[in-house]
């Protein structure tokens, strides 16, 4: 009996990852399509970074239905979060989205 070697999880990744990248920087992405590719499996730097940036569970889980949503959020644990370890006390990344925004 055949069995799959990689799930649909994890094509989903290499997706965004990989070939989404690739095919963007040779010009011929399509953002619309990607936009509604599902989400398919959270982790803990999620649910982390969901928390920290959202205030809780149910309202990070509306953010990170679709993979770029996930992936940007894990963008941003990963340059934000893991390089801070205090608890969101002295992030930087409030400062520079207020900047952007104003």
């Amino acid at each position: 009996m055949p069995i799959a070697l990689l799930g649909k999880a994890r094509v989903k990744e290499i997706l965004a990852n990989v070939l989404f990248p690739l095919v963007a920087f040779s010009g011929g992405a399509d953002w619309e399509t990607y936009k509604h590719v599902r989400a398919e499996l959270g982790n803990k730097h999620l649910e982390l970074a969901g928390i920290r940036l959202f205030g809780d569970q149910a309202r990070a889980r509306t953010h990170t239905r679709f993979l770029y949503q996930q992936q940007g959020l894990l963008q941003i644990f990963e340059d934000f979060c893991l390089a801070n370890r205090n608890d969101c006390r002295n992030c930087r990344f409030p400062h520079l989205v207020e900047s952007i925004s104003s």
